[in-house]
C-alpha cells in the first residue's frame, strides 16, 4: 500500500477539515486518495490533478471502484509556468511515484508521454464548477502557485497546503506573509510530521492550513 494513502486514511492528515458540501481542487491527488476521502467526508465535487501518468492510472481506477465517477473529475495536469507540455515518465518504482516530480523526472521508467502544463488561473477559469477549498501537496510547487497566482488564491476560501522548503530551498515564510493578507493561516499536523519525518525540521517541511478571513 502506498504511504499516502495510509497518511490521509489511517492517520488523519486531513482530519481538520469541514468540506461536507464543498467542492475541492487537489492538487497533487496521487491515485486519488485524498480525493475519495474529500468524498466519504461529505465533498459534493472534487476536480483531481495529478501529472504523472502512472499515478493518474492508477486514480481512474480508483475512483471507479469507489463508484465515484460522477463525484471526482480526474485531470492529468501539471500546475506549472513555464513550458506549455512536459514529457513525463511512466514510472512504476513505488518509491519514485511518491516522490517530487523532479526526482521521478531523473529517472526513466516505462517511458514518456506529454502532459499539458497550465497555470492555477487558467485551469480555475476553465472549470464549469468552481472550487472553494484548495488542496496543496505538489511537492515543492506550491511556492510557484502561490506566489505567482495569488490573485487566484485569493478567490477560495479554505486553503490547507504541504511545503517542502527542503526541496525549494526557500522559506515557508514567503508564504505566510503572502497570505496573511487575506486569510488566517495556522500550522497543522506538527505532531505527524515531528514523529514520521523527524529529519526534517518544522522549517524544512510541514503542513498549513488557511481560512478566510472575514
Amino acid at each position: 500500500m502506498h504511504w499516502p494513502i495510509i497518511e490521509t486514511f489511517d492517520l488523519g492528515q486531513y482530519d481538520f477539515m469541514n468540506v461536507d458540501g464543498r467542492v475541492v481542487l487537489d492538487i497533487g491527488a496521487f491515485v486519488g486518495d485524498t480525493a475519495i476521502y474529500f468524498t466519504m467526508r461529505g465533498a459534493r465535487l472534487v476536480h483531481a490533478v495529478e501529472p504523472l501518468p502512472s499515478n493518474y492510472e492508477e486514480m481512474l481506477q480508483n475512483i471507479t471502484l469507489n463508484g465515484l465517477d460522477n463525484r471526482v473529475i480526474p485531470m492529468k495536469l501539471l500546475i506549472g509556468y513555464g513550458e506549455r507540455r512536459v514529457s513525463m515518465p511512466h514510472s512504476t518504482d513505488v518509491n519514485l511515484r511518491g516522490g517530487s516530480v523532479s526526482e521521478v523526472l531523473r529517472v526513466p521508467h516505462g517511458g514518456y508521454e506529454y502532459v499539458d502544463v497550465m497555470p492555477l488561473r487558467e485551469l480555475y477559469e476553465a472549470l464549469s464548477i468552481k472550487p472553494d477549498v484548495l488542496k496543496l501537496d505538489c511537492e515543492g510547487c506550491e511556492f510557484d502557485v502561490i506566489l505567482n497566482d495569488y490573485e487566484t488564491i485569493r478567490r477560495f476560501n479554505e486553503i490547507v497546503f504541504e511545503y517542502h522548503s527542503y526541496i525549494t530551498g526557500r522559506s515557508v515564510g514567503e508564504l505566510m506573509s503572502i497570505l496573511s493578507k487575506d486569510f488566517r493561516c495556522s500550522f497543522v499536523n506538527d505532531e505527524f510530521y515531528r514523529k514520521y519525518y523527524s529529519n526534517f525540521s518544522r522549517d524544512e517541511l510541514g503542513m498549513i492550513h488557511c481560512v478566510k478571513a472575514t
